[in-house]
């Protein structure tokens, strides 16, 4: 991880082409991966295709947002485990910047027609996968002798 000594610097190497001249000159394990302020979308049509980014750009046209301001998307439960005929699920939306998450956490999105509502995605608090509490200890250091299930 790099961290450089201005906003101006880290502009400059988020332009794509020195992008991918500084990760050429890093070698081929160096990788970049833009920050995205993620969100939860509630009630999005099973038939919206999250890969696919025309249906994306669609999304931004409609809510007014600007291009390219839906970084990714993704189901948050896989297809094959959906309900037979299940019409909406929920998916997470990668902003990329905190004010796009923010003014549709405010606002809501448009899709396919109709006004979804959007929330924070909240982390989930960590706990201990042996003992299922709560704090810092992991299960590799967990001092409890049984296992409890979660």
């Amino acid at each position: 991880m790099y961290k450089l000594d201005s906003e101006e610097a880290a502009e400059w190497l988020k332009e794509s082409s020195m992008m991918k001249a500084f990760i050429m000159k890093m070698g081929s394990m160096a990788d970049y991966r833009a920050q995205t302020y993620e969100v939860v979308v509630d009630w999005v049509p099973t038939m919206l295709d999250v890969g696919q980014r025309e249906a994306l750009e669609s999304i931004e046209q409609a809510s007014g947002l600007q291009m390219a301001a839906i970084q990714e998307a993704r189901w948050i439960k896989p297809v094959h485990l959906r309900t037979p005929g299940q019409k909406t699920v929920l998916a997470i939306f990668g902003f990329s910047t905190h004010e796009g998450g923010n003014r549709v956490i405010r606002l809501g999105l448009f899709m396919e027609g109709k006004k979804v509502w959007v929330r924070k995605q909240l982390q989930e608090p960590r706990h201990c996968l042996k003992c299922q509490c709560f704090g810092e200890h992991r299960a590799a250091k967990c001092m409890s002798i049984h296992e409890v299930c979660g």
